[in-house]
């Protein structure tokens, strides 16, 4: 079994430097594909918070979806609106085939800035790997 930690505060949070050189980006893309590719069985697809990196999504394997996306499964573009747009499509790609969510230590942001979002993925939806220099990862639980 994937190991998570269940106590998470998310107020004591604090937002990640993103601004990132393109060697540390290309390192830290290459160490989360590895992450996925050692700790999740082939064929699970992770739907992944950045700003449409599709390099980011190449999982040996493994599918990697876009989050936000548009209808076409393209990054949408924007960040959503309100804690509410996020948690709507984060449960329509559950729904999907989405099985877990991956937050790059460069969208680690997201937690803070979308506070309900944070506290509906607390609450349902489970934490198997924080790594603070890698990302989040979460399991999309069935509701």
């Amino acid at each position: 079994m994937l190991g998570y930690h269940s106590a998470i505060s998310f107020e004591l949070l604090t937002p990640t430097k993103t601004a990132i050189s393109p060697e540390d980006y290309q390192k830290l893309r290459d160490q989360i594909q590895e992450m996925i590719t050692a700790i999740l069985p082939a064929g699970e697809t992770v739907v992944v918070a950045s700003k449409g990196d599709d390099q980011l999504l190449r999982f040996a394997g493994r599918s990697g979806w876009h989050f936000p996306q548009d209808e076409t499964g393209k990054y949408a573009g924007h960040y959503p609106n309100n804690s509410t747009a996020a948690i709507s499509q984060l449960e329509a790609l559950r729904i999907k085939g989405g099985r877990y969510l991956l937050f790059p230590r460069t969208s680690l942001w997201w937690l803070n800035h979308y506070a309900e979002f944070a506290d509906h993925l607390n609450k349902n939806h489970r934490l198997v790997v924080r790594d603070d220099s890698l990302g989040w990862l979460y399991e999309l639980v069935s509701a």
